[in-house]
């Protein structure tokens, strides 16, 4: 694109040679009529206007070529570039709508704080694509964890800012990109990361793209937090109004908001990149149907009879849980206890809740990386105090108030079972969390033979069937 630029140049150049040198030979034509009449000059002049006339014709023909020829390749480079975006930030559970939106705000919020230098807005169109390509160095437990990130987690996240930069410093730009996505998590007043430089040393699209990004990131569903609406986001900015952000581009931004809406609305996204966002979508499930006790049946006689029948040898998966939530129930007074169990398509589907919020919580499902439940079956690490909600959405609510979670996935023989999940009202302690922890692989492996062995009575039984009809086929022939 640069070398297509420089050759428009110089073509401009040379045809502006082009009218010097017609204004000499003008200049000539003059003296010779003064010498040779009006007649001669006329017969000498037709021939040098037609050559003129057919150079000038091809050679603005040739700049109208070169126009287009670069407005095609400005086309293809931002086509690129977004679906560059697009492959990386699938990795981070965004979606198409979210990388289009960002980049339509960054632009119409610039032009609105009067930035007219086309280049600039070029940097701008690019960066708000590509400002977190670096985040494909950071592993996706960091990056899709519910709940706050640790202080490890939070430095290996912040190297996405520098990788990043030096990724896109590897293609030449004809557009001051590299800059914007190297100060993009700079603070106005200087307390940002990676160098921490200050006001207006930040480069008007990092400023910009900063304010933008945040928006949509808090009026958007993840999977670990549903969206805020536009008040509360707009509160959110107000108060980080002259620390983090610049206060101009925040008060510019928030009055402009419904316009920038209104503009975005006629936007329709290409059906292939459609069919990407629909990748990252999560399915609809369908949830199973409750498990149906005897009324007025507590839980410690559920365990009772979950106990002859384990002597017996007979027992199911169901009597395991019923058994471990007594258990649980004792260690943690007062939680409400959900075991997820990874299905057939690898989903975690609620096999048994216990606990005060049991009835509420039920028919839950949630899909691997979904939630905290999710997460934690996803990365099989140990997540503590986390987000109810994550979870439960409105129903943590509903049941009395459920704010807070404890997860921990069930891994038997390298294979993940599912997860046990506890909610409560109150914090978890860490020796609540230490406890849950210690005993969880040991009911893991419990739930994994459970379930191995009514697989192989299903099994068996299948074969005795088939076995009955053949006979009977025989029988009757």
């Amino acid at each position: 694109m640069e070398a297509t630029i420089k050759s428009a140049t110089l073509f401009s150049s040379w045809l502006m040679a082009t009218y010097f040198a017609a204004a000499s030979v003008s200049f000539c034509l003059v003296l010779v009529m003064y010498e040779a009449g009006l007649t001669a000059t006329i017969l000498m002049l037709m021939p040098l206007l037609l050559v003129l006339h057919l150079t000038l014709r091809s050679s603005i023909g040739r700049l109208d070529d070169a126009s287009r020829h670069l407005a095609h390749l400005d086309r293809l480079y931002l086509s690129t570039v977004e679906t560059l975006a697009m492959a990386i930030d699938a990795k981070d559970d965004v979606t198409h709508s979210h990388v289009r939106r960002v980049q339509a705000y960054a632009l119409g919020l610039a032009r609105a704080l009067d930035v007219n230098d086309e280049a600039t807005l070029k940097a701008i169109e690019a960066a708000a694509l590509l400002h977190d390509t670096g985040k494909l160095a950071v592993p996706e437990h960091i990056l899709n964890k519910p709940g706050k990130l640790s202080e490890a987690e939070f430095e290996e996240m912040k190297r996405h800012v520098d990788v990043g930069a030096d990724i896109l410093s590897l293609v030449e730009f004809p557009y001051p990109v590299v800059p914007i996505v190297r100060c993009h998590h700079e603070n106005w007043d200087g307390t940002g990361y990676p160098r921490g430089v200050v006001g207006a040393d930040i480069p008007i699209g990092a400023r910009v793209l900063s304010v933008v990004d945040c928006f949509d990131a808090l009026t958007s569903d993840r999977p670990y937090r549903s969206a805020l609406s536009d008040e509360q986001a707009f509160d959110i900015l107000r108060a980080r109004r002259g620390t983090m952000y610049e206060p101009r581009v925040v008060d510019t931004f928030i009055s402009v908001h419904s316009q920038l809406v209104a503009q975005m609305a006629a936007f329709q996204p290409h059906d292939a990149l459609r069919q990407i966002t629909r990748s990252v979508a999560p399915p609809v499930a369908v949830p199973p149907p409750p498990v149906v006790t005897p009324a007025g049946v507590s839980d410690d006689v559920l365990a009772f009879v979950s106990l002859a029948r384990l002597t017996a040898g007979d027992a199911s998966t169901t009597d395991v849980l019923a058994l471990a939530s007594k258990l649980v129930k004792d260690l943690v007074p007062g939680a409400t206890i959900a075991w997820y169990t990874v299905d057939e398509k690898g989903a975690l589907t609620l096999r048994h809740g216990a606990g005060p919020a049991a009835d509420q919580i039920g028919g839950t499902m949630l899909r691997l990386g979904e939630g905290v439940s999710g997460w934690v079956a996803a990365q099989r690490q140990v997540i503590v105090n986390s987000e109810a909600r994550l979870d439960l959405g409105d129903r943590a609510r509903l049941a009395g108030g459920l704010a807070y979670a404890l997860s921990v996935p069930l891994i038997a023989r390298e294979s993940l079972v599912g997860t046990l999940t506890l909610y409560s009202t109150a914090m978890f302690s860490e020796s609540q969390s230490r406890l849950v922890q210690v005993i969880a692989p040991h009911l893991a492996q419990a739930i994994w033979t459970a379930r191995r062995d009514e697989a192989s009575h299903t099994s068996q039984n299948a074969q005795q069937a088939n076995a009955s009809t053949e006979l009977r086929l025989v029988s009757t022939r």
